[in-house]
């Protein structure tokens, strides 16, 4: 049991899954860059912070992401997704950032993303700018500022992003 650690970085290494880890402080794990292939929902422990960047995650099982109280930052950037199911990701509080860049989304299902505005800066160029992308979205979904995506303007993505 680790009673004091609150970051446990793991980046670069050969590991298979998400580790069984017995902590009560533990916030931030960082598991990029790793041959992880899938996630099993109940080895999540209770985090702000996880990092699965740069892995080999194809599909993220229903309610992975659900009923995490303290869950606030998932970064899945750079896999190999290409749907979002129902119920996938579903955070408790009121300030998230879920980053989905650089995957083969085709398909974002109604209620994927449930409860979480996006942080509408340039780290979401890449679906703004792709109006096949925009439209997979629900017609409500917004932004962390209220605005709702469909109504944000390709033109000035494309100029200060990239």
């Amino acid at each position: 049991m680790f009673n004091h650690l609150t970051t446990l970085n793991l980046w670069g290494n050969q590991l298979g899954g998400i580790p069984t880890l017995a902590s009560l402080t533990l916030l931030s794990l960082y598991l990029n860059s790793n041959p992880i292939t899938g996630i099993n929902p109940s080895s999540l422990p209770s985090l702000n912070t996880i990092g699965l960047s740069s892995t080999a995650i194809t599909h993220i099982p229903t309610g992975t992401f659900t009923g995490l109280s303290r869950l606030t930052n998932i970064d899945l950037t750079n896999n190999k997704l290409e749907v979002l199911d129902p119920g996938t990701i579903n955070l408790q509080t009121s300030y998230n950032w879920v980053y989905l860049g650089n995957n083969f989304i085709t398909s974002i299902a109604d209620g994927a993303l449930m409860g979480n505005p996006l942080a509408c800066g340039c780290e979401i160029a890449w679906l703004v700018l792709n109006s096949v992308y925009v439209n997979l979205l629900m017609d409500d979904t917004t932004c962390f500022s209220g605005e709702l995506v469909r109504n944000l303007d390709p033109d000035v993505y494309a100029s200060l992003c990239h």
